[in-house]
């Protein structure tokens, strides 16, 4: 868990979680997405999961449209992510390979 108490997609990096990405791109404040991390935590506590978007929408703290442009420019970042490690690993191999006798 991060300095913010985010739960929500761990394994995603903080450049691409959605709510990190609104709040950058100033379409977000900070102490509402932390409210709603709160919120996110308190509901799931209670068995009932919410989704951060569904939670943004419905507290009205953006719009839908902001929520789905968001979540088009988190799979962007995700793509982007994935090429990254992709090329990552393909150079260690050729390392290792290159390594054995």
């Amino acid at each position: 868990m991060s300095q913010r108490g985010h739960t929500h997609s761990q394994s995603l990096s903080n450049s691409s979680r959605l709510g990190d990405l609104l709040v950058r791109r100033g379409q977000l404040r900070s102490y509402q997405l932390n409210f709603l991390l709160r919120l996110q935590q308190a509901y799931r506590a209670v068995a009932r999961n919410f989704r951060l978007g569904e939670l943004l929408v419905s507290h009205r703290a953006v719009e839908l449209a902001v929520v789905e442009q968001g979540l088009a420019l988190q799979k962007v970042y995700l793509r982007q992510e994935t090429h990254e490690l992709d090329e990552i690993l393909s150079q260690f191999e050729e390392v290792t390979q290159t390594k054995k006798p």
